[in-house]
């Protein structure tokens, strides 16, 4: 078998039997709190643009869900995109890839491969380095697609109101709904059972020294926060 055909390594485990788990429309909730404009949406449009979002990046998976990763990458380079592999973003090391449509290239961050890769390796064994550089792929191949074909996520929605001047009303868009939707995206074309946005959140609470247990009791406060958001009269 060729060893870019070894995707199932990564969708073969289950993440809550290692760790702590969130669904992937409470992980959505986090990643959006962290818009600079989150605080302007109105609470009852929340679980709207939520399930909105993750279905966009769904249906944008389903004609790759079938392809291979030798598949992929044809595709990929079929459509004039290249990628890179580079040590790590020389200004913020967080980055973990990015798209850049003027240059026609995905560049993925080693640092991010490598980062992952200890993370799972810890509970699981050693996952296929084609898998973690394909699960970045497809990310930013989403973004690829928002710039080319299905159009920007995030402008497919009601922009909040961050300010009245007059009878002039200012106006933004949430930006984080284009994550929600890559992430989706990624999750479904893929088949993995659980969704890439817990290895952001994974990084951020560990980053502060949080144990399993303590990310568990994050997890449900975060359920029983979003319930009360979305059932407030």
């Amino acid at each position: 078998m060729s060893t870019l055909q070894t995707k199932k390594n990564i969708q073969s485990f289950d993440w809550e039997k290692y760790w702590p788990n969130l669904s992937p429309l409470y992980l959505s909730y986090l990643e959006l709190e962290r818009d600079p404009y989150y605080t302007f949406l109105p609470t009852d449009e929340l679980e709207e643009y939520l399930q909105k979002a993750m279905h966009i990046g769904a249906q944008a998976a389903k004609s790759y869900i079938q392809m291979d990763n030798l598949s992929f990458f044809n595709h990929v380079l079929k459509e004039n995109i290249r990628i890179h592999l580079l040590e790590q973003h020389p200004q913020q090391s967080n980055i973990r890839a990015q798209y850049n449509r003027k240059k026609q290239t995905i560049v993925i961050y080693k640092n991010s491969i490598k980062e992952i890769q200890r993370f799972l390796s810890n509970e699981i064994g050693e996952i296929a380095h084609i898998d973690l550089i394909i699960l970045h792929a497809y990310h930013e191949w989403f973004h690829h697609l928002e710039e080319t074909s299905i159009g920007r996520t995030d402008l497919k929605f009601r922009s909040v109101v961050i300010k009245k001047r007059g009878p002039f009303l200012v106006k933004r868009p949430l930006s984080r709904l284009r994550e929600i939707a890559a992430h989706s995206f990624t999750q479904t074309a893929l088949g993995l059972r659980w969704s890439p946005l817990l290895l952001d959140q994974f990084r951020y609470l560990l980053s502060k020294g949080y144990t399993n247990a303590k990310i568990r009791e994050s997890f449900q406060d975060t359920q029983r926060t979003y319930y009360a958001i979305i059932n407030k009269k």
